[in-house]
């Protein structure tokens, strides 16, 4: 418990310096949801039907086959690397700020179609459906990503502000970089894991 009182003081005196950051983020974050959310809308009537044929094909399937739940947070966990790691990199080099903030914002927009579609298609069942699949794991996977999305902008400038100290300085800070951005995404690996295995479980209730 002490431990984690630590980290979560930590987390707070970074959260109070880097304020503008993490509302920066979470903005194009949410932009990026509501604009997912309200796209729906737009969508023709034959792109509406085959979207709706292949929520019912993967409805099928959770009906005729056992899904493996292990298989399902390891294909999630591939996902939510994919974009932590394109976040890390990105973090890298000054140029790229607006990237991460595009990659934050692409990530919002397809949690707030699928959640959108999901809604407003399948009525109460897509409700439940949504809050039992989507929410829980995203809890943690949605704020893990911003963490890493601040952390990298502010790497980011940091390699900027000390562009001419020398490249070995500047190594060793990437590498203490590299394993701050791994301990965050520990935080999303727990978002995998619900997905995984708690909400495969409720999914499957939903659908039976």
């Amino acid at each position: 418990m002490r431990l984690v009182g630590q980290l979560w003081s930590v987390f707070v005196k970074h959260f109070k310096n880097h304020i503008y950051l993490y509302f920066l983020c979470t903005l194009f974050t949410y932009i990026g949801i509501i604009t997912g959310y309200m796209s729906t809308g737009s969508l023709s009537d034959i792109q509406r039907s085959e979207l709706l044929n292949y929520i019912n094909g993967f409805f099928q399937l959770f009906i005729d086959t056992d899904v493996s739940s292990s298989e399902v947070f390891t294909q999630s966990l591939i996902n939510n690397f994919q974009i932590a790691f394109i976040i890390w990199i990105l973090g890298a080099t000054f140029i790229c700020i607006p990237l991460i903030l595009i990659v934050m914002g692409i990530r919002g927009f397809v949690f707030g179609f699928t959640l959108s579609f999901l809604v407003n298609n399948l009525q109460k069942n897509g409700i439940a459906f949504a809050l039992l699949s989507l929410l829980p794991s995203n809890i943690f996977i949605i704020p893990g990503l911003i963490i890493m999305g601040v952390i990298s902008i502010n790497f980011s400038l940091y390699i900027f502000r000390n562009r001419s100290s020398g490249i070995s300085n500047i190594f060793k800070d990437f590498i203490a970089y590299t394993l701050v951005m791994a301990a965050v995404f520990m935080i999303i690996v727990i978002g995998s894991l619900i997905e995984g295995y708690f909400s495969i479980y409720l999914i499957k209730v939903v659908i039976s």
